[in-house]
């Protein structure tokens, strides 16, 4: 356990669990990505366990555990904006530091050092920066268009933000996991699940709504309630559902049948209740 002065969590209890891997190859902590083969994460293996901190309902990753890897890289893998992972037995939905909320100006990462200590010992954060969600436009040549906001790096402070190119590679900057828990996935699709308020992960973004029926090859929803990319400014639904009427942009799919491909569907598991829907 870890003691840290003026913060609201003063006993911080490390979770270590699950290892990273490059492709089919286990990685050691603090690794430089090789360029190429997907990240994955698995069960712990003795030596390339990860240590995790709590707060707020999520565990943060309590260093990088790569460089040299792109935000553009991690975009791909579906780590961005999250991506449903096991590890342990336990499945989560794993993704980058989120990005800032601009109303309420909070930031994840500033947010976690506020409540269990900005201390380099616990988060590990001198000299690399962690990619966020944050992406933006700008004019200056220095900074690039296209760039992203990164966190940790400075030299006095973990608080300091950096900038960095999508595409840009560098032993500066890297990838800090954090894990969202996911509730017990469905794995059997049949009569009992119609009715039943879901949220259906693809390698493209999810989509919540209700089950309206299945066939052997597709998942059959009443419509859309809510739905997110994995890729920034990207259609969620792209490349595994479908509706009549597609393309035509009068209709509305909040209330049109969605089929769903089930081949193409990575996690599900039940949502919210029908009362919280209406």
């Amino acid at each position: 356990m870890l003691y840290t002065e003026g913060v609201d969590t003063e006993l911080i209890k490390k979770i270590k669990m699950g290892s990273m891997y490059f492709g089919n190859d286990l990685a050691k902590l603090g690794d430089k990505y090789p360029g190429q083969g997907k990240i994955s994460f698995g069960n712990s293996v003795e030596d390339s366990i990860i240590s995790w901190v709590p707060v707020n309902g999520v565990l943060i990753a309590d260093r990088i555990l790569c460089n040299t890897i792109s935000w553009n890289d991690l975009l791909k893998m579906g780590y961005i904006w999250g991506t449903p992972v096991r590890i342990d037995g336990k499945a989560y939905l794993c993704r980058v530091l989120k990005k800032e909320d601009k109303e309420n100006k909070v930031c994840e990462w500033s947010d976690a050092m506020s409540r269990v200590g900005s201390d380099a010992f616990i988060w590990h954060w001198g000299g690399i920066c962690s990619f966020s969600q944050d992406t933006f436009e700008t004019s200056d040549s220095a900074k690039l268009n296209y760039t992203v906001t990164c966190r940790g790096y400075g030299g006095k402070s973990a608080f300091t933000g950096e900038w960095a190119n999508i595409d840009q590679r560098s032993k500066d900057f890297g990838f800090r996991p954090v894990l969202v828990p996911l509730p017990e996935e469905i794995t059997l699709v049949d009569e009992s699940l119609i009715g039943s308020h879901v949220k259906v992960f693809s390698n493209m973004g999810w989509i919540t709504s209700r089950v309206k029926d299945f066939t052997d090859y597709d998942l059959v929803l009443d419509g859309i309630v809510d739905a997110e990319p994995i890729r920034d400014n990207a259609d969620p639904l792209e490349g595994w559902a479908s509706w009549s009427g597609e393309g035509d942009s009068i209709v509305d799919i909040s209330k049109t049948e969605i089929l769903v491909d089930r081949s193409a569907i990575i996690y599900m598991h039940l949502e919210k209740s029908e009362e919280e829907f209406s």
